[in-house]
């Protein structure tokens, strides 16, 4: 299989935007968010990204409806499952990640003092970037040309060598601040942030 086609089949799977990052592109990670914790004969790391519909964030905007946002997860991890189970039937082994909050880090205990926690989380907006999807803008969200913030990753560790996509070059942020003014958390110091 080429990089090409395994394209295609994401996006026969539902997928909207599709990334491939070499094994090499992740080796220096950090054992808790290293992918080769998870399987350590991996060769590609296949990204998967879907869209976050527009009209999915109104009710969050108005606060009227937090989890209409959420809604497509499941139809994520079963288009994931199923291009998944497209490569396992043509002989390539798939371990398929979404994403997870890095709080739950160390919560299990090694069996191997040679080995990490039994926690390894992936930091998904790195390897959408090792994989040439996009890049970080100033508010800490992962931006894509296609879908600016809106969009929501899932991941397929594979033993499938592929051509890996060249990294995301230049940044899709263009440092205007409206991230920061319009963080309702008010997580950010204008006067302190440096763009």
């Amino acid at each position: 299989m080429t990089n090409k086609s395994i394209k295609k089949i994401a996006y026969n799977s539902g997928a909207d935007l599709a990334g491939i990052a070499s094994r090499e592109r992740i080796e220096s990670l950090p054992a808790e968010s290293n992918p080769l914790h998870i399987m350590p004969h991996l060769n590609s790391i296949i990204v998967l990204a879907y869209q976050v519909l527009r009209g999915g964030l109104r009710g969050m905007e108005t606060g009227s409806s937090w989890n209409v946002n959420g809604n497509p997860f499941s139809v994520m991890v079963e288009e994931t499952y199923n291009f998944c189970r497209v490569l396992e039937t043509n002989g390539w082994e798939c371990v398929p990640l979404h994403t997870q909050s890095s709080d739950l880090r160390r919560q299990g205990v090694a069996v191997n003092p040679d080995k990490t926690e039994p926690d390894v989380i992936v930091d998904m907006y790195y390897i959408a970037y090792a994989a040439g999807l996009g890049s970080m803008g100033d508010g800490k969200f992962f931006l894509t040309p296609q879908y600016g913030p809106r969009q929501a990753f899932m991941a397929v560790l594979t033993d499938l060598i592929l051509e890996p996509d060249p990294l995301f070059s230049g940044s899709v942020c263009d440092h205007c601040g409206k991230c920061i003014d319009a963080c309702p958390a008010h997580a950010f110091d204008k006067n302190k942030w440096k763009a």
